[in-house]
């Protein structure tokens, strides 16, 4: 309101005073003044209507310039975590990640810093109260990261630098209406002046004052009438950008294993490690009594878990204990879950006798710990399930979503083994074996009753 205040009041005046001028003009009843006022009232005209465009494009530039200029001053500290902070590292992440074909990662890092900073502030802003997780974002990061990446590779990150720049024609008309007008001007103020000196003055200085700051009134008054549209086209083209993003996302997405088969999958992993941890030990099925896994997340992963459902991650620790007669084989492997490959990072061998005690530390719904204690040995710590107010979802419980993350991680039976073994020793092992064979001659029995 301001500017069209300050414009229609500059405007105002300059007809007045320029109105004025004209009538001393013609009063004076002289050729050339006259054509030298219809010159500058033209130069005026060009240059206003040249120059709005000039404005118009100075502005945009100096914007977009200031998306891509490095920031200044450190951002401001955010909580560890916080959405914002998260989002950070998001974008530390995929822009450490994406780096273009023969650049090296400093530059790029160094060159990318203000988009890098402008897109964050553009997400934080959009997404931090409406209760979005920061993962749930990811898939929009990855995609802007890319985007900036490629626009990189083809040479147009600053393409707008040649769509913003001032048309020689352009520039061409304003100048000339400039020139125009003063030089009319210039020819004009005398012959008003020596018409009627006081009046005719003040006229000319009024004309000149109102005209320069109603000029600038209507560049940027013309400037933001056209942001307008151009924002919302641009906003209009990278709205289409994303959608197809996220719609690219879900159908990759729709591809995903169900919770069931990821448990399947693991299932059989587990089996392709103990044939694996026989053969290496040269055991036969024969000599192994039982068997039990712990699963816990390695030390770096990725993982996502369906509603009530236990976490499952792109890479576990897993410990194996194969009880034989002769005692226990532990075995430590890192499994690279996505990958399908697992390396045995630690095999240790001991007697039956030489475990003093098995405990899990920690409150059912927080993080626990599984700890072996051996005789001579230090004590085995595996952190097994993590806090179950983890990115719990409305509606779950927690002390259930803790049950189902123990029973996935296979630490009541295998608890219930070692605790038989901590207690018992060798002689749990007999009783264990005992029970076997009276489960398997009740069986015998029952199917050949059935023949019979």
């Amino acid at each position: 309101m301001g500017e069209w205040l300050r414009a229609l009041t500059a405007a105002a005046a300059f007809v007045l005073a320029a109105g004025n001028i004209a009538r001393l003009v013609l009063q004076r009843g002289e050729l050339s003044p006259v054509l030298a006022y219809l010159v500058s009232a033209a130069g005026v005209v060009a240059f206003v209507v040249g120059g709005a465009d000039r404005h118009f494009r100075r502005e945009r530039l100096r914007l977009k310039e200031a998306e891509y200029a490095p920031p200044t001053q450190r951002k401001k500290g955010s909580l560890a975590g916080g959405f914002a902070r998260k989002v950070d590292r998001l974008f530390d992440t995929y822009f450490g990640r994406y780096v273009p074909r023969d650049t090296a990662r400093s530059h790029w890092l160094a060159q990318t810093a203000g988009i890098r900073r402008h897109l964050r502030d553009e997400l934080v802003e959009i997404y931090r109260e409406q209760r979005v997780d920061a993962g749930e974002i990811a898939w929009l990061v990855r995609h802007l990261v890319g985007d900036v990446r490629q626009r990189w590779e083809n040479d147009t990150l600053t393409a707008y630098r040649t769509r913003l720049r001032t048309p020689l024609s352009t520039t061409a008309l304003c100048v000339t209406g400039l020139v125009a007008a003063a030089a009319g001007a210039a020819w004009v103020a005398p012959a008003a002046a020596l018409t009627a000196p006081v009046g005719g003055t003040a006229s000319v200085l009024l004309a000149v004052a109102s005209a320069v700051i109603g000029a600038r009134a209507c560049f940027r008054i013309v400037a933001e009438r056209r942001r307008v549209p151009a924002d919302e086209a641009e906003r209009a083209q990278q709205l289409a950008e994303r959608q197809a993003a996220y719609e690219h996302w879900q159908k990759k997405l729709s591809r995903k294993p169900s919770d069931a088969e990821m448990a399947s999958w693991l299932e059989c992993d587990r089996r392709i490690l103990v044939d694996e941890a026989m053969r290496h030990y040269r055991l036969r099925p024969s000599q192994v009594i039982a068997h039990a896994f712990i699963e816990a997340p390695a030390g770096s992963y990725k993982r996502a878990r369906v509603p009530r459902g236990p976490w499952r991650y792109s890479r576990y620790r897993l410990l194996l204990f194969l009880l034989t007669d002769d005692g226990v084989r532990q075995v430590d492997i890192d499994l690279d879950f996505e990958e399908g490959v697992s390396r045995g990072t630690q095999r240790l061998n001991y007697r039956f006798d030489t475990v003093a005690a098995v405990r899990i530390d920690g409150v059912a719904t927080q993080q626990q710990t599984f700890e072996l204690r051996l005789v001579n040995g230090d004590p085995i710590r595996v952190r097994v399930t993590e806090s179950s107010t983890d990115g719990i979802q409305p509606g779950e419980d927690p002390g259930a979503l803790s049950r189902v993350a123990l029973d996935a991680s296979g630490l009541p039976h295998t608890l219930h083994v070692l605790e038989g073994i901590a207690a018992e020793g060798k002689q749990w092992i007999r009783q264990q074996r005992r029970r076997a064979d009276e489960r398997l001659s009740e069986v015998t029995a029952t199917v050949a009753g059935l023949i019979g």
